[in-house]
């Protein structure tokens, strides 16, 4: 079965620690939790106290402030993002990793579409494994699915569909001063 850690480090390393984009939908964003979708996260008022020091935001880079926020920012993820994308009960962690980082970047329903419509292109007819709902909802019937395509030695072309399905949203998205980093995210 996956686990959280790796696909939250693998996650983090697309997000970066701090941005305040004008052009970003999210506005402010530390460690990819956007404070105009998440002004609630209890990470923010740490943010605001480091704004009373005249360098900011270098102070968020500090290891120690990192070293705090860390527990914050693993229970965000846990809550938002694996838990909703039933993380624990994929049972290939490469599969994971990728459903979970497309959730973080473009929603957990997004993120789940993609492993439904992956599954059931890649199961020959319904041979292989049953077609799955294209719900936007990971349950029984997806994870059974995806286990039997793992089962079948099928984990890395999934993983390659998922990155193509991601790539095209990206690509369809025209918007062209965020795309070329959004496609750094699209292993293939």
């Amino acid at each position: 079965m996956a686990t959280l850690a790796p696909a939250l480090a693998r996650a983090l390393e697309h997000e970066g620690v701090y941005s305040n984009d004008p052009d970003d939908v999210g506005a402010e964003t530390y460690c990819g939790i956007a404070r105009h979708f998440w002004p609630s996260w209890e990470g923010w008022p740490a943010i605001d106290a480091c704004r009373r020091y005249a360098d900011f935001p270098d102070c968020i880079d500090r290891p120690a402030f990192a070293a705090k926020m860390r527990p914050a920012v693993a229970d965000f993820y846990a809550l938002n993002f694996w838990q909703p994308i039933r993380g624990d009960l994929i049972t290939h962690q490469g599969i994971a990793d990728e459903v979970f980082e497309q959730a973080v970047n473009m929603g957990v329903g997004t993120a789940s579409t993609n492993l439904q419509l992956a599954l059931n292109a890649l199961n020959r007819h319904a041979k292989d494994w049953p077609d799955v709902p294209v719900d936007g909802r990971i349950g029984n019937g997806t994870l059974a699915a995806c286990t039997a395509a793992v089962a079948k030695g099928r984990a890395g072309v999934v993983a390659k569909a998922l990155n193509v399905l991601q790539g095209a949203k990206y690509l369809s998205s025209r918007n062209e001063k965020f795309v070329n980093g959004w496609l750094s995210r699209v292993e293939i």
